[in-house]
């Protein structure tokens, strides 16, 4: 397999300047024809369209469909912006990074992690355009299998995967089959720099397909350059969401979200507490449901175009009768 590198960070700078805007078509489009979305989007100057995906959920589970744009309302850093198009996207292909932390603290939950990682890829890759790669981190972040569609390579990387070495100083070293992805510092477990050089490195240019992130870990962040927030506003502009299937924590503690949850929520996925082998299908059909299929939001931001910093973004429901049937709301916080 050829060798490949892609970068965690160049030193400190994070390269959040860039918006990336989707370019795939509108099959299922529900907002083409409204007058005032066309008015809205005419009146729009490309540079300020941004686009993002939106799931809803119902009490059971499952997509709810009949959203219409008016029912929605939006907000960008707390001032009001137009809804351009509201679009479903149904059964669509995924491209996903498997994020299993291989640090030394998984020592105990080790095996779960690389079992549910391998149901993952048996029971929800299942559209014939799917893809993933596998990536391990700890000190470093290390491309273990590059996206494919070949199921018994994927799964047989996953099976080879082991714990990574103590924590070691800086230097050219290799972990894996490729040469890791390296920041510039020493440590155990860097979740943010693993997301940040996941959607930069592997997710961001891929097309036509919902990005995700499913990490394994056991939720510590000791080491990271990358600060939480910046991972989240990065994935959420590139439209990545991540899917945490958590080791050790509920999610939630008397503080409030732990980090894991906040990194998951806030990019539009979710977090889940894997507390025995018998969790595993309800685990994988609630990430399963969520990400197959989906809104995708166009809105015209209300700040000017090339602002580089991230935006604070609230979508609500208007329509009480959808409002109280919607369990679960999820889309990026922070984006470009």
């Amino acid at each position: 397999m050829p060798s490949k590198r892609i970068q965690m960070r160049d030193g400190l700078i994070l390269s959040l300047w860039s918006v990336y805007l989707l370019a795939s078509p509108y099959p299922h489009a529900t907002s083409a024809q409204d007058p005032k979305l066309a008015a809205s989007a005419a009146a729009c100057e490309a540079s300020r369209q941004r686009q993002i995906s939106l799931s809803v959920t119902d009490k059971d589970g499952a997509f709810s469909d009949a959203l219409r744009p008016e029912d929605l309302s939006l907000t960008v850093n707390d001032r009001p912006a137009d809804l351009l198009r509201l679009d479903k996207k149904l059964e669509q292909p995924l491209t996903v990074v498997i994020l299993i932390d291989n640090s030394r603290t998984q020592y105990f939950t080790f095996s779960q992690a690389k079992l549910a990682a391998q149901k993952f890829v048996e029971w929800n890759l299942r559209n014939k355009n799917d893809r993933a790669a596998l990536v391990s981190f700890a000190v470093d972040a290390t491309v273990e299998e590059d996206l494919t569609s070949d199921w018994p390579k994927l799964l047989s990387a996953i099976s080879r995967l082991k714990l990574a070495p103590q924590a070691y100083p800086p230097g050219p070293v290799v972990v894996g089959r490729t040469p890791p992805i390296r920041p510039t510092r020493q440590g155990a477990t860097a979740i943010s720099d693993a997301v940040w050089a996941s959607t930069d490195g592997i997710l961001k240019s891929a097309k036509n397909s919902r990005r995700m992130i499913v990490v394994l870990t056991d939720g510590e962040d000791w080491t990271s350059i990358t600060r939480l927030s910046e991972a989240i506003a990065y994935a959420g502009t590139n439209d990545v969401a991540v899917f945490a299937i958590d080791t050790h924590l509920e999610g939630y503690t008397i503080l409030g979200r732990t980090p894991l949850t906040e990194l998951a929520e806030d990019t539009g996925g979710r977090s889940l507490g894997l507390r025995k082998v018998q969790d595993l299908p309800e685990v994988l059909q609630k990430i399963d449901r969520q990400v197959r299929s989906h809104y995708a939001l166009t809105y015209c931001t209300p700040d000017p175009a090339g602002q580089k910093s991230p935006a604070k973004i609230e979508i609500e429901i208007k329509n009480s009768q959808l409002r109280n049937a919607a369990k679960r709301l999820a889309y990026p916080r922070l984006a470009l």
